[in-house]
């Protein structure tokens, strides 16, 4: 998959490769992952970020991204 996407990116005239496409994904999705743990604290002021929708509508399900603030929750409860 990652490949394709390199191959595609390359296509548009950029120079990447698929290992730095995978790496860029995983950096943005620990973005997201921890904007959304910051975000779901109490106290804290909102952070947003351009990103955000789009990972939203991506990730949102997925239980690794909630998985903190159920451990979180157990402990204080």
């Amino acid at each position: 998959m990652w490949q394709a996407i390199a191959s595609e990116i390359n296509s548009k005239g950029y120079t990447v490769t698929w290992d730095a496409c995978e790496k860029k994904f995983r950096n943005m999705s620990q973005t997201y992952r921890n904007i959304k743990d910051s975000n779901s604290k109490t106290g804290r002021g909102r952070r947003y970020w351009e990103y955000m929708d789009y990972f939203d509508s991506l990730l949102a399900d997925k239980a690794t991204v909630t998985l903190s603030n159920i451990r979180e929750s157990a402990a204080t409860g």
